[in-house]
């Protein structure tokens, strides 16, 4: 039977239990929280109500550039709550406070390690849709597992009717969908870009990765050209 759980503001308290969440998913976890982190955007706690146990997180930001756009991310479940309904409740809660603060769209990059595809299938059930992808995107997600920075899914899903990206087009044509598909999860990290792209396809181009005070932060943006 399923213990009742509430969606809560974080509190500064919460955060080395967050921390710890991270860090027993991911081992070193490169993009922590900390007291400054928390000052902006949405941060969301999911507590059981009977023991006090943090069950769950989960973030959002207003994306810099597009103020009418939020990101999501950040989203962790207790190894042992999985399955429950929690991260559900945890984007439908984010979604719901960015529709109030007048945000038109929402994008999240779901990370593409699982094969039980259970990010993007968060996601998907929540209305976002696959625009794209990030390849070795973020070297501080699992990258000693995955012997590569972690692979994300770009995705979106509009608010108030409208993208907040005015007449840029940012979908994927139907008839190439099916590459897209055939990268994720797993395949991406298995198959070679010559096999996905065949000629006379360009190459896929890899953008220097920039760096910060804090080390690598992996590449700003790669080009896929199916697009």
């Amino acid at each position: 039977m399923e213990t009742e759980i509430i969606i809560r503001e974080i509190r500064k308290t919460d955060i080395e239990q967050i921390n710890e969440l991270y860090r027993k998913e991911y081992g070193h976890y490169a993009y922590p929280l900390t007291g400054n982190s928390i000052e902006t955007g949405i941060h969301l706690v999911a507590e059981c109500v009977k023991t006090g146990a943090m069950c769950g997180f989960a973030r959002a930001k207003v994306v810099p550039h597009y103020p009418k756009i939020v990101e999501l991310g950040g989203l962790i479940i207790n190894s042992m709550r999985r399955g429950e309904g929690i991260a559900k409740k945890l984007t439908h809660a984010r979604l719901e406070m960015a529709r109030e603060a007048g945000m038109h769209a929402a994008i999240s990059e779901p990370v593409c390690n699982r094969t039980d595809r259970a990010s993007q299938r968060n996601l998907e059930h929540s209305g976002f849709v696959p625009l794209g992808l990030s390849v070795t995107k973020y070297p501080g997600i699992k990258e000693a597992v995955l012997g590569q920075p972690e692979t994300v899914t770009f995705t979106m899903r509009a608010l108030r009717g409208d993208t907040g990206f005015g007449r840029r087009k940012i979908y994927i044509p139907r008839e190439i969908e099916h590459i897209l598909e055939s990268m994720i999860p797993e395949n991406v990290q298995e198959r070679g870009w010559k096999e996905i792209l065949p000629p006379p396809c360009p190459s896929v181009h890899f953008h220097k990765a920039y760096v910060s005070e804090g080390g690598r932060n992996g590449s700003t943006f790669v080009d896929i050209p199916i697009n």
